[in-house]
């Protein structure tokens, strides 16, 4: 086995060394909050009869017999956002896979989901940023009713996957995956788009012609089609190892979208403290992840805003935050980094097609792992996931109505 590259290491041991206080803080924390048995055993029995109230019947005897986990799930869905429409149907998708293992769920909170694409350049936009911390306290709302066994989190983009991020934090002892809806088929490439912008600033084309063009890029349900912050935000989870690998870039109407979407429920039940497979998200989310989440985004060319909420993400795992830009700069240098990078420079602009689809899993996590990145993503991607997911995967795969170029 290869070793770890120097500086990787040293940027990782800095943060842990200098962490190290806050870090044991947060861990007992999570220590003391965990129980072999599920928490809404210490409930009242008014208590445990208003969460479930509203379930049938099936699952209010699965939820008094305590021998199963309920999973929350926390969802940014609204049917204006095209990245976030497709959690529509997510919920009924997850009960339904949960119920076939003996397990089950609710619905915990939803969170507001807000787009820069729709109010940028107005007023709203001043509320962007705010909305983070609005989605962390409604995250930790929804989770503070002790009801929950593990965490499905369902949104994407800009503020809303720190915001959720943050907010699941903060009941680290809750095993956590992320699950995306995925990105918009490609449509109109972006040079022309850019084409068509230029010639209406210059009063050759009317409006009229430049809505079409616009129309035409942004033309369907999912995450935008360019690599910006919301698909950067997909390649950090999957290589802090909080999303399942491979699953960011698939759109949302392929069949492997809703496989994806029930092995993720199926997965977060098997590691809970109700099994022998413990993994809270305050665990995972370590100085390792956070380095391999640095590294993935500077290696793809990721958004640059992606990493502005990390010293928050830091904060709430007891994880020194201000380590995190100085993380950055240095790894930015490192020599593994520029060489991860040239896959990147190679790719005239970035595309949510099929060429894309195993973006993390087939270009960056093997080059990850040669490098030692972090443990080679050992904290994140097989630690969290077993080797069983990778047959699930294959057979997904084969499923789907796209080939993989």
């Amino acid at each position: 086995m290869a070793d770890l590259n120097a500086t990787v290491l040293a940027v990782t041991q800095a943060i842990r060394d200098r962490s190290q206080p806050l870090r044991g803080l947060y861990l007992q924390q999570i220590k003391d909050a965990k129980r072999d048995q599920p928490r809404r055993e210490q409930l009242s029995c008014g208590n445990l009869a208003h969460g479930f109230a509203a379930c049938g019947t099936e699952d209010k005897q699965r939820l008094k017999l305590m021998q199963s986990s309920n999973i929350a799930m926390v969802t940014a869905y609204n049917d204006m956002l095209s990245a976030h429409q497709p959690y529509e149907t997510y919920p009924n998708q997850i009960k339904q896979a949960l119920s076939a293992i003996g397990c089950t769920g609710q619905i915990a909170a939803g969170v507001p989901a807000m787009c820069d694409g729709v109010t940028q350049g107005r007023p709203g936009m001043e509320l962007s940023l705010m909305s983070r911390d609005l989605i962390a306290q409604c995250t930790a709302l929804g989770l503070s009713h002790e009801m929950f066994d593990g965490l499905l989190a369902l949104g994407v983009c800009d503020k809303i996957v720190p915001g959720l991020l943050m907010g699941a934090l903060s009941f680290g002892h809750l095993p956590t995956i992320f699950v995306p809806a995925g990105p918009m088929p490609s449509g109109l490439p972006n040079k022309e788009k850019q084409r068509i912008r230029q010639q209406f600033a210059r009063g050759e084309i009317p409006r009229e012609a430049l809505l079409e063009a616009e129309s035409a890029s942004y033309h369907s349900a999912g995450t935008c089609t360019f690599y910006g912050t919301a698909n950067s935000n997909q390649v950090m989870l999957e290589a802090m190892g909080l999303q399942l690998p491979g699953s960011s870039f698939i759109n949302p109407e392929d069949p492997l979208r809703q496989l994806l979407t029930q092995a993720a429920a199926e997965q977060v039940t098997r590691i809970t403290a109700l099994g022998s497979d413990y993994r809270p998200i305050g665990a995972v989310v370590d100085e390792r992840s956070i380095v391999n989440a640095v590294v993935a985004l500077l290696a793809s060319g990721g958004s640059t805003p992606a990493h502005h909420p990390f010293d928050r993400h830091c904060a709430r795992c007891g994880t020194h935050p201000e380590l995190v830009g100085f993380c950055r700069f240095v790894l930015g240098g490192a020599a593994f980094v520029q060489h991860l990078s040239q896959w990147r420079r190679r790719c005239e602009s970035f595309s949510c097609g099929r060429r894309h689809r195993l973006f993390v899993p087939g270009t960056l996590n093997p080059r990850l792992d040669a490098c030692r990145c972090a443990g080679g993503l050992g904290c994140g991607f097989f630690r969290l996931y077993p080797g069983t997911l990778r047959a699930r995967w294959r057979f997904a795969l084969a499923a789907s109505t796209h080939r993989v170029a």
